[in-house]
């Protein structure tokens, strides 16, 4: 059986011992995907994986979803669709190389979100290059009863693009650059205090990065309020900011996080590489649910 050690005190765990290479029984499958859910950052140490068996250990979590945007998969491995390399080692300094390099929530411009993302880490800078993730449970947790009230019922209306609430620093997402992206991207709507899908714990979910408005709101008060909460869940004590080590496998609960990509320059060498596979996967993680069928 695996070991785990606490990421930070707030939140985030690490497991040693495990070969995602080889198949993963039930009990652990199974005590995995509890981890993730309790704690809301899973990173599986130490791993030399092949496309394929990152491919199975994402699937684990759910449905893999090919992007929206291609963000040059077909310069890395076209033959694997729903894996999207991140890298800093091509040309130019765009969503390539940075990641999203913004507050946000993977897929949340999707009527279904992701579940879960999962980052392989196989090129990893001595400096930089981390992902900074926030705990959307506690966020929510800590705000005022009378908040939390005020919000309860409000539904947020989402599509892909820069948001109306994103944080004077964030670097935010290119906008879609052709009609068929554009058509494949509609405005969707979620609610803004989303029980999770598996737990039912409540969380604030993806204020900033594609939040376009809120049903029934004028846009400017709207806009207003989700920047207020943005500033909230952006204070120290319910972030964490992971830096990737080669053989890094590391997924996060969607439902009850935000993250992004912290700012790195293009490679000059290898000690300042960056190179990671990513997969988003939605859905009921298969083995639970047939374990409650």
């Amino acid at each position: 059986m695996f070991s785990t050690e606490p990421l930070t005190d707030r939140f985030g765990i690490a497991v040693h011992g495990i070969d995602l290479n080889e198949p993963l029984d039930d009990e652990t499958v199974h005590a995995l995907v509890d981890l993730l859910y309790e704690h809301r950052v899973l990173a599986v140490r130490g791993q030399k994986l092949h496309p394929a068996s990152f491919r199975s250990y994402c699937s684990e979590f759910g449905d893999p979803i090919r992007h929206v945007r291609s963000l040059g998969r077909e310069l890395f491995m076209p033959e694997e669709p729903t894996i999207l390399p991140i890298t800093n080692k091509t040309p130019g300094d765009g969503p390539l190389a940075q990641g999203a390099a913004h507050w946000h929530t993977d897929q949340s411009y999707d009527a279904r979100p992701s579940s879960t993302t999962i980052l392989y880490s196989i090129e990893a800078p001595k400096q930089g290059g981390e992902t900074g993730f926030i705990d959307m449970v506690a966020a929510y947790d800590a705000l005022p009863t009378t908040t939390k009230d005020e919000i309860e019922d409000l539904v947020v209306e989402h599509q892909y693009g820069p948001g109306i609430a994103l944080p004077e620093d964030d670097v935010p997402t290119a906008s879609l650059s052709t009609q068929e992206q554009r058509d494949a991207s509609p405005l969707v709507q979620h609610r803004l205090v989303r029980p999770h899908p598996i737990t039912g714990v409540k969380a604030l979910y993806s204020p900033c990065a594609t939040s376009r408005g809120i049903v029934g709101m004028p846009l400017e008060q709207a806009r207003e309020l989700l920047a207020q909460l943005t500033a909230h869940c952006l204070k120290p004590e319910f972030r964490y900011h992971h830096p990737h080590a080669v053989g890094d496998v590391v997924s996060w609960d969607t439902s009850a996080t935000m993250h992004r990509a912290a700012l790195i320059d293009r490679a000059t060498g290898p000690d300042d590489s960056r190179l990671l596979w990513r997969i988003s996967v939605r859905g009921t993680p298969p083995r639970l649910a047939k374990a409650a069928s």
